[in-house]
């Protein structure tokens, strides 16, 4: 049985994993919208 302490400080990289890659999907999908605005825009 592990503590408490233990399993959160092995889940924290993971949680930091997760969240880098949500937030790169999310600038990935921000510069998709950004660049077909300006296509839009410039048409």
């Amino acid at each position: 049985m592990i503590r408490e302490e233990e399993s959160a400080v092995f889940l924290l990289p993971l949680y930091f994993k997760l969240f880098e890659a949500i937030s790169q999907v999310r600038y990935d999908i921000a510069t998709t919208i950004l660049s077909f605005v300006q296509d839009v825009y410039n048409a």
